[in-house]
C-alpha cells in the first residue's frame, strides 16, 4: 500500500482540508480484505474486482486532491506530488487487475480496466498509450454488448454511463488540433462504431454489416461526407469529398452544453406553427450553420448532395433550415442522414420496383388516444399518391395489423407509404406507429416486416413515414427513425422530426411522389425540390412547413 508523508507547512489548512476528504482508510480496508479473500481461495475474478477498484481509488483519490488543492494553497505543490503517486500506483493495480481479466476470459470485467488504464495514461499525458488502452476497451465492449443485446434492459449496461464516455474519449485524443490523416480515419470509424452502438442498444440485435458498401465507393458518390462530433469542449467537423483522398478537418470551440441548449431551443421554436415569422428561427438556423458548416463550406462543391453522418442527438436537427445568413442550405444542396457511411447497396429507385403499399388513416381510429385529433386530409394524400404509383391501399377501417401484415407477407412492395400518428424515440417502448385497431410498437412491426422476407429478398427501396414525430424531450429521438428503417430493412425512409398541418404534408406528399417520379430523379433531389417548392410559396415559405421532412438511408 502506498505511503505518502509529507511535511506540515499549515496544520489548521489541512485539518481542513481532512474533514472534508472521504473515508479512504476504511474503504482501503474493505478492498485489501476482499482481494485477500479472492487470493485464498484462487478466485481471479473477484481478485481483479478488488484491485481493479483498489486503482480506481487511487485514481479517485489523486482526482480529489487536485480538485480541493485550492483550499490548502500554501500545500498545493505536495498535494500535486502525491496525487502523482496516487495515478502511479492506480496505474500499477490496474494493469495487474487487467492481468487477471483478460478480454478473451472476462471481457465484462477487462473493458473496465481497460477504459480506467485510458483515463490514467490521459491524465499523465502519455496519449498513445490511452489511445491503446481505450481502443482495447471498444474492442472488449463490442464482444459484451453482443452478449447483452438478450438480456432484459434492467441488467443491461447503462449505454450513456458505461458505453457512450469510452467512445467520446477516444474521440477526444485523436481529433487534436494537428490531428493525423490516420487518426481523422479512426475518428470517423470510432464514431460510427458509436452510432452503431447506441442503434443495437435500442433495436437489442445485432446488426449485419458484411453487405454494406462505403458510400465514397458508390458509382455515383455524393458531393461530400461531413462528420460533425460533438465532444464537451468543442465541435469537430471532419470533411470528405470522394474525388479527393485526403480528410478535411476542422475545430470550433463550444462547450457541449451551450451546443445542446441552442439544439433544444431550436426544436422547440421550428415545431411551433405560431412563431410565423423567420425571426423566431434564423438566429438558431444560423449559429448552427456557423458551427457545423462555415468552417467547411471552402472545401464543399457549389451543388449536389450532402451526406450528414450523424449521432443521434445530430439526427434531430433538420440540416436544410441551415443558414449562412443569406439563405437556407437546401437552395444550395440535397441532403440526407445517415449514422454511418455505409449502406446496403447503391442502387437507386427503379421504376420496376415502384409498387407501392400505401396505408393511412385520415378518421379517430379506435387505437388512437384521446388526444390524437384525426387527419382528415390523409384521404387527400392517399388519393394523389395513387394516381401516380401502382398500389395497394389500406385506409381506415382496413388498415390493421394482421392486414397490414398480410399483404406485406403476399406482395413485393419497393414502396411502404404509412400516413398515421406514430411516434419516434431513443426507447423501443415509445417508438410505434398506429394501426386503426392497435399501437404497432417497434418489435411488433419488425415480426410484421419478417414475414415479408421469407417471401422476398428485395428490401423495400422506400418507407415513407408522414404523420409521425420525435418524441418531445428526447434529444435522441431521432435514433427511433434509424431503428424503424432497419426494422424494415428498408434502403431510404423519410420521415418528420415534428407534426405538421395535415392539410400541408398532403400536399407535401403528393408533390414528393410527382417528383420521385420524373426519369432519373434520386430521392434527395426530390425531397429538395418539393421543399424548394414550399419555400418559394407565400402559403408554406415557413420552415415549419417544409423543414421537418428528412431523408435517412440511400439517396439515390
Amino acid at each position: 500500500m502506498l505511503k505518502i508523508k509529507f511535511r506540515l507547512k499549515s496544520k489548521a489548512c489541512l485539518t481542513q482540508l481532512m474533514n472534508n476528504q472521504p473515508d479512504w482508510i476504511n474503504i482501503v480496508k474493505q478492498l485489501i480484505v476482499a482481494q485477500d479473500k479472492a487470493e485464498k481461495i484462487g478466485d481471479n475474478r473477484t481478485k481483479s474486482y478488488a484491485i481493479g477498484n483498489l486503482g480506481g481509488f487511487y485514481e479517485y483519490r489523486a482526482w480529489w486532491l487536485e480538485q480541493n488543492s485550492h483550499q490548502a494553497k500554501n500545500l498545493k505543490d505536495n498535494l500535486c506530488q502525491i496525487a502523482d503517486d496516487c495515478r502511479k500506483k492506480a496505474q500499477e493495480l490496474t494493469e495487474e487487475a487487467l492481468y487477471l481479466a483478460q478480454p478473451s476470459q472476462e471481457p465484462f470485467i477487462a473493458y473496465q480496466w481497460q477504459s480506467q488504464l485510458g483515463r490514467l495514461f490521459d491524465k499523465q499525458g502519455k496519449r498513445d498509450d490511452a489511445i491503446i488502452a481505450y481502443n482495447g476497451a471498444i474492442n472488449t465492449l463490442e464482444s459484451v454488448r453482443y452478449n447483452l443485446l438478450a438480456i432484459d434492459s434492467d441488467v443491461q449496461f447503462s449505454f450513456l454511463e458505461n458505453i457512450e464516455p469510452v467512445y467520446r474519449r477516444l474521440l477526444e485524443l485523436l481529433l487534436q488540433p494537428q490531428a493525423r490523416e490516420d487518426d481523422l480515419l479512426t475518428a470517423t470509424q470510432v464514431s460510427e462504431s458509436l452510432q452503431l452502438a447506441e442503434l443495437e442498444n435500442l433495436l437489442r440485435c445485432r446488426l449485419d454489416t458484411s453487405k454494406t458498401v462505403r458510400i465514397d465507393k458508390f458509382e455515383k458518390p455524393p458531393s461530400a461526407i461531413i462528420h460533425p462530433i460533438i465532444l464537451p469542449d468543442r465541435v469537430e467537423v471532419i470533411v470528405q469529398i470522394p474525388a479527393s483522398t485526403k480528410l478535411q478537418h476542422y475545430t470550433t470551440n463550444i462547450s457541449s452544453k451551450e451546443f445542446n441548449d441552442i439544439l433544444f431551443n431550436f426544436k422547440n421554436l421550428r415545431s411551433e406553427q405560431k412563431y410565423n415569422q423567420e425571426q423566431y428561427i434564423l438566429p438558431y438556423a444560423q449559429k448552427l450553420y456557423n458551427w457545423l458548416i462555415r468552417p467547411v463550406e471552402a472545401d464543399l462543391p457549389k451543388d449536389g448532395t450532402l451526406v450528414f453522418i450523424v449521432d443521434s442527438t445530430l439526427q434531430n436537427i433538420p440540416f436544410a433550415v441551415l443558414h449562412d445568413g443569406k439563405d437556407y442550405l437546401i437552395k444550395k444542396y440535397s441532403i440526407a442522414v445517415n449514422l454511418a457511411s455505409k449502406l446496403l447497396n447503391q442502387g437507386n429507385l427503379k421504376p420496376g420496383k415502384r409498387n407501392a403499399l400505401l396505408a393511412g388513416i385520415s378518421k379517430k381510429a379506435e387505437s388512437f388516444p384521446k388526444q390524437l385529433p384525426k387527419l382528415p386530409y390523409v384521404e387527400d394524400e392517399l388519393n394523389g399518391i395513387e394516381k401516380i404509383v401502382p398500389n395497394v391501399v389500406l385506409k381506415n377501417e382496413q388498415f390493421t395489423s394482421v392486414a397490414l401484415t398480410n399483404k406485406i407477407t403476399a406482395n413485393t412492395f419497393g414502396l411502404v407509404h404509412l400516413a398515421t400518428h406514430g411516434n419516434f424515440a431513443s426507447n423501443r417502448e415509445q417508438t410505434y406507429i398506429y394501426a386503426w385497431d392497435k399501437q404497432i410498437k417497434l418489435d411488433e412491426l419488425d415480426k410484421i416486416l419478417r414475414n415479408r422476407g421469407e417471401t422476398s429478398s428485395q428490401p423495400i427501396e422506400l418507407l415513407v413515414l408522414s404523420a409521425c414525430e420525435t418524441a418531445a424531450g428526447d434529444r435522441r429521438a431521432a435514433l427511433g427513425i434509424a431503428g424503424v428503417a432497419l426494422k424494415a430493412e428498408a434502403r431510404s425512409t423519410v420521415a418528420s422530426l415534428w407534426k405538421v398541418n395535415d392539410s400541408s404534408t398532403a400536399e407535401f406528399m403528393k408533390l414528393f411522389y410527382k417528383e420521385l417520379s420524373k426519369p432519373n430523379m434520386t430521392k434527395a433531389e426530390a425531397l429538395r425540390n418539393v421543399q424548394i417548392h414550399f419555400l418559394d410559396n407565400s402559403n408554406y415559405q415557413h420552415p415549419y412547413y417544409w423543414t421537418p421532412f428528412i431523408l435517412v438511408g440511400n439517396w439515390l
